[in-house]
């Protein structure tokens, strides 16, 4: 009779369990959303620090004279 006793407890304890794990429902996501426009986005940074190049080179050049034109790729 124990043992029938202490089965049961356990089997009801797992039912318990298992209902808390899996039975919830999920809560619904909400989401912010705003009227298409056009705008401007504006990013401002205030910091206080140094500044270190990320990769530095040396430019030089096999004659001399002004440069008229310097072509430049960033990143």
């Amino acid at each position: 009779m124990k043992k029938i006793v202490i089965i049961l407890i356990v089997l009801i304890l797992a039912a318990i369990g298992a209902f808390a794990l899996f039975g919830k429902k999920s809560q619904t996501v909400s989401y912010k959303t705003e009227p298409l426009a056009l705008k401007t986005i504006v990013r401002t940074v205030e910091a206080s620090g140094t500044i270190n190049p990320v990769k530095t080179v040396s430019i030089g050049s096999q004659v001399s004279g002004m440069i008229s034109e310097l072509y430049v790729d960033f990143n």
